[in-house]
């Protein structure tokens, strides 16, 4: 075991006289943490026109209700599914989903009434995907407006509703006598507007013209759709009302990828090492010192797992200081570790791909590069197509960064950890037995 620390330790003391390669592991990562931060607060101001997933929950089952989903369906924007809203609302705290919208139990019986209590919708989006949360809204409203058009369709069943409030103002002792005259005299204005509407479509109807579709204030649904809906739709646009766990600021969005970065440049700058020694004949020195191959190999590992775990510590560190949050402590040392035994091997693998310096250099961080393209290094995986989310699976920055926002902002339980752990630490240890075998065929 002495052999091994003493191996690490000359690893990390050679490392630590690279000062620009501590400047790529340490200050290029802090950088990018404070970038991406600050363009995730301005997300929400540059929605993306993409396939956004949404989960909903229809408690009420009316026909208004089903005629909602049904709009939403259609959009070709949205990809909905219909979970109970604890599961939906898990899904979007996991990241898997981008939003939960719950549709409460009476929503039919005032849904598309442009007057009246509005319906309360709960809608509940990723905060790490503030631009499709605004499209969201968005096509939310554009739904209700059908709901609107239905029932300027269907004047008779907007006259209870319209009695029901007239009872109600009748009752209200709270309203001022002057106001409630007012209110009274403008709901039977409607009502006897409705009346109207209702006697229209009947002797349409009997003179056999089916066709509806143009009858009825259209204009005026657009122009309520701008200005009334909004407040029609009733939501709490709390991010997760419910839900564990929720970032109070970007960067605790941004500091799992910056964390990343100043990971794979552990990886590179070991990786680099290891083919530098071979090239310059130290492996062949260490082979014929008292110690065995695996010795060298565990040094190397160590030295790399060591390096890992003081990048997250300070990057950590000083996301503290600028407003992170942390909302499990032992999850984060357990994503850590998992994370650094998943790079260790990811290194191991790297330092073979090449029989020089320079071609270990370059191909290993074009790896790094697409590695960090697809796996939410660069952009968030919230904003790629289809295809790119798919291969996204096989890049370790992906289970790194989930890994992490699990602990710090996501509210992951250990059982919820047990995923992306794994990923790292099998996929890790894959690589580690494939690199030290190649390594092991090529100096022998």
């Amino acid at each position: 075991m002495g052999a091994i620390v003493t191996l690490a330790v000359k690893d990390l003391r050679i490392m630590s006289r690279d000062l620009l390669g501590m400047f790529f592991i340490f200050v290029f990562p802090l950088v990018m943490g404070l970038l991406f931060g600050t363009i995730q607060a301005s997300f929400s101001d540059q929605p993306q026109e993409k396939s956004i997933s949404v989960a909903v929950t229809d408690n009420d089952a009316s026909d208004m209700s089903r005629l909602f989903v049904e709009q939403l369906i259609k959009l070709e924007s949205l990809s909905i599914q219909q979970f109970p809203v604890e599961q939906a609302a898990d899904q979007v705290r996991k990241g898997k989903l981008t939003a939960f919208i719950e549709i409460p139990k009476g929503f039919g019986e005032t849904a598309g009434l442009i007057w009246g209590k509005a319906p309360a919708l709960r809608l509940g989006v990723d905060p790490a995907r503030a631009a499709e949360g605004a499209m969201l809204e968005g096509m939310i409203m554009q739904a209700m407006g059908v709901l609107i058009q239905k029932r300027f369709m269907n004047p008779a069943d907007m006259r209870p509703q319209i009695n029901r409030m007239i009872e109600e103002t009748a009752s209200d002792t709270d309203m001022p006598p002057v106001q409630r005259t007012i209110v009274q005299g403008l709901l039977r204005s409607v009502d006897g507007f409705l009346a109207t509407m209702e006697e229209q479509v009947d002797a349409l109807s009997k003179a056999g013209d089916g066709q509806t579709s143009g009858f009825g204030p259209s204009m005026e649904i657009a122009r309520i759709e701008k200005v009334s809906l909004e407040s029609a739709a009733g939501n709490d646009r709390g991010p997760f009302a419910g839900i564990r766990g929720r970032p109070r600021s970007p960067w605790d969005i941004s500091f799992p990828s910056a964390i990343m970065w100043g990971v794979m440049a552990c990886v590179a700058g070991f990786a680099v090492t290891v083919a530098k020694e071979r090239t310059a004949g130290t492996f062949f020195r260490l082979k014929i010192a008292p110690i065995t191959r695996t010795h060298v190999l565990a040094g190397k590992a160590l030295a790399c797992f060591v390096s890992v775990l003081a990048v997250v510590a300070i990057m950590m560190g000083l996301g503290l200081i600028i407003g992170i949050q942390l909302t499990s402590p032992g999850l984060l040392i357990l994503a850590t570790v998992c994370t650094a035994l998943g790079m260790v091997g990811l290194m191991m693998l790297m330092s073979v791909i090449g029989r020089t310096e320079q071609s270990v250099s370059g191909a290993g961080w074009a790896i790094i590069v697409f590695m960090c393209m697809f796996g939410g290094g660069m952009v968030p995986l919230a904003f790629m197509p289809a295809f790119m989310k798919n291969m996204s699976h096989f890049s370790l920055v992906k289970w790194g960064i989930l890994s992490l926002e699990g602990a710090i902002w996501r509210g992951f339980e250990l059982s919820e950890m047990l995923l992306p752990c794994g990923v790292l630490i099998g996929a890790g240890a894959v690589c580690f037995v494939i690199g030290a075998r190649i390594l092991a065929r090529v100096d022998d």
